[in-house]
């Protein structure tokens, strides 16, 4: 399921994987990686049949995730295998910097057009499969009314009984549904690990 209740890293439980694992990662990652940081508003969409603001923060990573892989790493079937330069975001300037842009008007509405697509797609997975695990969903809702912080092992407990993954998978945590790719873990805090951190 690809609503994990309790967060670590400020997300909407899109864990960050070390640096070294970070390369070369498939397009099936990647739009799993879209579904998990769309979960939290495909929830409220699914339990309060509306969206709700809070998500900004969200949508601006999956639109940038998106656009990423449109424009560098040649995810984009219409646009095919080529690498466009666009605005860069420049952490330490803490904006984007606007670089002139190597392709046409025209180019550049496909691009609009294919970063759309892949966060329409990673919306509507995301509200799919917790409308599939609704069940799972609600019993953890009333697991975290009851306790506010729930540990690996509640959480597996509640949502019963799944298989390990593979060491090398990076769904970790995360059930898939069948034919469903592989998506990154959410960061889910061990029963060993000191003074919550």
């Amino acid at each position: 399921m690809n609503c994990p209740p309790a967060v670590r890293d400020g997300t909407s439980g899109a864990a960050n994987l070390p640096e070294e694992e970070r390369y070369h990662l498939g397009l099936d990652y990647w739009k799993a990686r879209l579904a998990l940081i769309m979960g939290g508003r495909a929830a409220d969409r699914l339990v309060y049949h509306q969206p709700f603001s809070g998500h900004e923060d969200d949508l601006k990573k999956a639109t940038r995730l998106a656009r990423y892989m449109v424009t560098h790493w040649g995810m984009s079937d219409r646009l095919g295998p080529m690498a466009l330069r666009v605005g860069e975001e420049h952490v330490s300037l803490g904006k984007e910097i606007q670089e002139p842009r190597d392709f046409s008007e025209g180019t550049a509405a496909v691009i609009d057009e294919e970063v759309q697509r892949l966060l329409r797609e990673a919306d509507d997975r995301a509200y799919k499969l917790l409308e599939n695990n609704r069940p799972k969903l609600e019993a953890l809702v009333e697991a975290l009314l009851q306790k506010e912080e729930l540990l690996k092992e509640d959480i597996d407990q509640i949502l019963g009984g799944r298989k390990k993954p593979p060491p090398d998978s990076p769904n970790g945590a995360l059930d898939i549904a069948p034919g469903e790719p592989e998506s990154p873990a959410p960061v889910i805090r061990d029963s060993g690990s000191a003074n919550g951190a």
